[in-house]
């Protein structure tokens, strides 16, 4: 029987969170999700997700630092950032910071969905 992957929303804003939940749980991923980006680093620690949606702009901790954090406790793990910063120096903090990938917001439910499935199938079972 296969496991269902587990994916980690760290996203702030309720209705940003709610959508991109419901999207990933009808494509069959189990979600778990924080609020800012101290307790995302909590949940990876806690829930070995299998890849992290992180916003970029979150209370308490950034995304960009949380990145940092996620990738000092596991390197090889798939963080996307998924932000309404749209500018290029965004996309250049996300490298520095790790990060496996940088979106743009509003994003479609079905490309989020490609683009987490080509992400997980890149790391492997």
């Amino acid at each position: 029987m296969e496991t269902r992957r587990t994916v980690l929303v760290v996203e702030d804003d309720e209705d940003h969170r709610a959508i991109t939940t419901m999207a990933l749980e009808h494509a069959g991923f189990r979600v778990v999700s924080a609020v800012n980006g101290a307790a995302g680093v909590d949940e990876v620690v806690r829930e070995r997700p299998d890849l992290v949606l992180m916003d970029a702009s979150l209370p308490q901790m950034d995304g960009w630092t949380a990145t940092v954090k996620i990738k000092e406790h596991a390197p090889d793990l798939c963080v996307l950032i998924v932000s309404a910063h749209a500018m290029p120096q965004h996309r250049e903090m996300a490298a520095a910071a790790g990060c496996d990938g940088y979106y743009t917001k509003p994003i479609l439910p079905a490309e989020l969905i490609r683009i987490v499935r080509d992400c997980i199938d890149r790391q492997g079972p």
